[in-house]
């Protein structure tokens, strides 16, 4: 069973290899929202990050508190998604153990649309993309990715995991783990 870990708005950035727009978890590749700036000025995202309902990776707890963000600050930029990362209940004791006190579950029932796959490894105070190490091309002298029009790996989830195996110690220091991508209305 996958597990939520929260929620980010992410404005869409570009694979640096591929070439092609993606929508993925971590600062390397896209813009994650809110900014710096606006954590500094908004009294209440400052509340959100006291109550731990955005951690400092930018994730949000709720889709709501994410679309409050977007409404009230972000709606005239339509790059930005509003996706969720979910892992399998197998992982969860070693993200634990690699995120510390920034781990977080979420659970509420708002259902997404799947968009994708992709490989992640925490690193302090974020996650690090595969596609920011060029790990692509180790995955690629094995198996063949399927890229979607999100720039996310669209094989089957099976697939996905070996890739995981496939790259870990290479890269980034991090622990590499398969995570399924949904995205849901703003």
């Amino acid at each position: 069973m996958f597990r939520k870990i929260g929620y980010y708005l992410v404005e869409e950035g570009g694979s640096p290899k591929e070439q092609m727009p993606i929508i993925t978890a971590t600062d390397c590749i896209c813009n994650l929202h809110p900014k710096q700036e606006l954590l500094e000025c908004s009294k209440e995202l400052q509340e959100l990050r006291l109550k731990n309902r955005l951690t400092t990776d930018r994730r949000f707890q709720t889709p709501e508190e994410a679309r409050k963000l977007y409404n009230t600050y972000l709606k005239n930029n339509k790059k930005i998604h509003l996706i969720s990362i979910s892992i399998k209940e197998r992982y969860l004791p070693i993200l634990k153990e690699e995120m510390e006190e920034e781990f977080t579950l979420v659970n509420d029932h708002e259902i997404g649309s799947l968009i994708g796959y992709d490989l992640l490894g925490w690193d302090i105070v974020g996650f690090h993309s595969y596609l920011c190490n060029g790990l692509e091309e180790a995955i690629n002298r094995t198996y063949h990715i399927q890229y979607n029009k999100s720039g996310l790996i669209e094989n089957k989830y099976e697939e996905v995991k070996e890739f995981a195996k496939l790259i870990q110690g290479q890269g980034e220091p991090v622990e590499w783990f398969p995570f399924k991508v949904e995205q849901y209305q703003l």
